[in-house]
């Protein structure tokens, strides 16, 4: 049988592996999503820019009418 000490310590091992891997885990998540905020506010960005040309466009071909 393991000693109480023995398994204390082979649990705060694995705790703080665990931890590390979590928080590894964390931060590759974290810049996943200011990636894709970042896509999606240039979407965003795109779709604005094409509303007001579809919005000049329209008034453009009222002004000629």
């Amino acid at each position: 049988m393991i000693p109480p000490a023995n398994t204390d310590k082979a649990f705060s091992e694995l705790n703080r592996s665990t931890i590390l891997l979590l928080e590894e885990e964390n931060r590759d998540l974290y810049d996943e999503c200011t990636k894709l905020a970042q896509e999606n506010n240039q979407a965003k960005r795109a779709i604005n820019e094409f509303k007001d040309e579809v919005v000049a466009d329209a008034e453009q071909a009222e002004t000629l009418q």
